[in-house]
């Protein structure tokens, strides 16, 4: 076999090599990367369709009861027909068909009437809304919304308030009840506008 012959086959040879390098090195990697994105989008896509699965997501509960007690002894008890807990934050309810009971210590009890409640299972602050009622002694208090802050003593109804008792009539924007105290502050939004009071 002459010179120029080996040269030929090692030329060949080394062509062959450097294809099949430039191939493995490039197009394998090439492959990898594809491969690996479109992990990263399998990924990304379930991820996102378990964190929507999640937002859906909700227990409901029957007959739901919840009772709280304060320090003083002031009793508060909250009843609804239909109640719903959002896997995103399971401290929160939303209650349907909700009827409460507020006992103060020497004090007539306070009870209140909604459509809806958002109710916080952690310091038992409540948002009645839809057709609000709150009843206590002779008097009755219609709103659209109803913000109890049990721990606090406080409650702000607020929208459309039709308050009648066994001598008047008045309609607000908002009223201010301190429970404890039984002290009352009634406001329209507007400060230019005045509060409507009939007697009856």
């Amino acid at each position: 076999m002459n010179l120029k012959s080996i040269l030929q086959i090692f030329l060949f040879a080394l062509i062959l090599l450097i294809s099949y390098l430039v191939f493995k090195n490039y197009f394998s990697e090439v492959k990898v990367a594809e491969v690996k994105e479109t992990l990263n989008k399998t990924v990304l896509r379930d991820s996102k369709d378990r964190s929507d699965s999640s937002e859906d997501s909700s227990s409901i509960i029957e007959n739901l009861e919840y009772k709280s007690i304060d320090s003083r002894g002031n009793k508060y008890i909250v009843k609804s027909e239909l109640g719903e807990t959002k896997l995103e934050n399971q401290n929160i309810l939303i209650l349907q068909k909700v009827n409460a009971k507020i006992n103060l210590i020497k004090k007539s009890p306070i009870l209140i009437f909604s459509d809806y409640a958002e109710y916080n299972s952690i310091n038992f602050d409540t948002k009645f809304s839809g057709g609000v009622i709150a009843k206590f002694e002779d008097n009755e208090i219609k709103s659209d919304n109803l913000d109890l802050f049990f721990k606090d003593n406080l409650a702000l109804m607020y929208n459309n308030i039709y308050f009648t008792n066994s001598i008047s009539k008045m309609n607000a924007d908002k009223i201010n009840l301190d429970l404890l105290t039984g002290d009352i502050i009634v406001q329209m939004f507007e400060s230019s506008e005045k509060v409507k009071i009939k007697s009856k």
